[in-house]
């Protein structure tokens, strides 16, 4: 059984993760992937080779692998 790993982040951090989670979200739902550098560092790599999807260099600043 999975036991739970206690959370050390300060609750500002947690509300910023899950608002650049729902961002993410909105951003691929609604195709805008040209956004998604904002969510990534530039020296990121958005794989999305196993979804199969059209390109994994959608991002600005961030590179494919």
């Amino acid at each position: 059984m999975l036991r739970p790993v206690p959370c050390v982040a300060r609750p500002g951090d947690v509300v910023a993760i899950e608002q650049l989670i729902a961002l993410h979200g909105h951003l691929v739902d609604d195709r805008e992937l040209h956004r998604l550098g904002e969510l990534f560092t530039n020296d990121a790599v958005y794989d999305v080779s196993a979804l199969r999807a059209d390109s994994p260099r959608a991002a600005t600043g961030c590179r494919g692998s």
